[in-house]
């Protein structure tokens, strides 16, 4: 039976996880610290492409953060390999030679590329690297990308009410009717998506 040969951009990835090349730590001396508990922990390891979709397009050198329970845990960039944007992240552990609140066995990782949500999210393990294509959430009115549309959402339409294009507090992303300026209107979509989650 002949074996499945992985797409180039994943050897790739893979050969550059192996010399230490790809990786950007969210700090150096992280890996390297130690305490008195003990010898450092090593980071878990995600790799993969960084999948497209109506509501979003992968490019390269785009911050790529891990989050766990609310504390940032790893920090990278988004890479083009060939035709593909594909990212590499060291998720940081808890405990020695690692960050409070981090990595621990069983802890849900998730991760974002810029202020992007990706599916899925991973459950932290550093006994091997782990290949983990990410995939965007697309849900209209999710402006924090948490999954869900609720008050959170309205009130970061809120807080750029009635600026216009080309004004210094004017964002795009919070223009939902897409008319030049964040007014009741904007914040009306959102109400409308009011409930709607991730899921369904």
């Amino acid at each position: 039976m002949k074996r499945q040969q992985k797409p180039c951009f994943v050897r790739t990835i893979a050969a550059l996880l192996s010399l230490g090349l790809l990786l950007i730590p969210l700090s150096a001396a992280a890996h390297t610290r130690t305490t008195a508990w003990g010898p450092p922990s090593p980071p878990a390891t995600y790799y993969g492409p960084v999948q497209a979709n109506s509501c979003f397009v992968p490019a390269a050198q785009v911050t790529v953060t891990a989050w766990i329970d609310g504390y940032p845990c790893g920090l990278s960039e988004t890479q083009q390999v060939g035709e593909q944007v594909v990212y590499a992240i060291s998720v940081l552990p808890d405990g020695p030679g690692g960050t409070p609140g981090c990595g621990a066995p069983g802890r849900v990782v998730t991760f974002y590329v810029g202020t992007q949500r990706m599916t899925p999210t991973a459950v932290w393990d550093n006994s091997q690297s782990w290949e983990l294509p990410l995939n965007p959430t697309c849900l209209f009115g999710d402006l924090d990308h948490d999954c869900d549309v609720d008050v959170a959402d309205i009130m970061l339409v809120a807080s750029r009410w009635n600026t216009l294009v080309g004004g210094p507090a004017y964002d795009p992303a919070y223009d939902l009717d897409h008319d030049g300026d964040i007014d009741v209107a904007d914040i009306m979509l959102v109400a409308a998506a009011w409930g709607d989650t991730c899921g369904g």
